[in-house]
């Protein structure tokens, strides 16, 4: 929390920017596809890299929008 009255900056870089951004971005697009589409062939090019991975909604009941 700041202060009453103080200013501040939102920086958001783009992916494009910085490489780390760019695979990270490429990395949860991956997830992202195997999960929604079950398309594993980009997943399967960082499945290695890929400590761990579990469904953070599967057992609750709260609905986030």
């Amino acid at each position: 929390m700041l202060p009453a009255g103080m200013s501040y900056r939102i920086l958001h870089h783009a992916s494009r920017s910085h490489y780390g951004l760019q695979v990270a971005d490429y990395c949860c697009w991956a997830v992202f596809r195997k999960w929604q589409r079950s398309e594993t062939e980009h997943y399967d090019r960082i499945r290695a890299a890929v400590r761990s991975e579990f469904d953070i909604f599967r057992t609750g009941t709260r609905y986030y929008y």
